[in-house]
């Protein structure tokens, strides 16, 4: 119960960001100023892949980092999904 608790925390969390805005390319912005000092052993590839991991792991889009309508159902935050559809944001 507890976990379902946080993970809908961190969805609606993500969903506010989103709907503020925030998109997969703000997870990644540091890269450019990160990968000058540490391109000898962090592969912007891997980096990415990961992100791809982690985001279908969450059940967010994979381009764009946003909850999917599917998953904010699933934890019953359908208002919010369709608040987020209903502007427009989402898959």
């Amino acid at each position: 119960m507890f976990e379902q608790v946080g993970e809908r925390g961190f969805n609606l969390e993500r969903a506010i960001l989103a709907r503020e805005g925030r998109r997969r390319e703000h997870d990644v912005a540091w890269n450019d100023y990160y990968m000058k000092l540490f391109s000898s052993w962090v592969d912007r590839d891997l980096l990415n892949q990961v992100m791809d991991d982690y985001y279908l792991a969450r059940g967010w889009d994979v381009k764009t980092g946003i909850p999917t309508q599917e998953k904010l159902q699933q934890l019953d935050l359908g208002d919010v999904a369709e608040e987020l559809k209903g502007r427009g944001i989402g898959a």
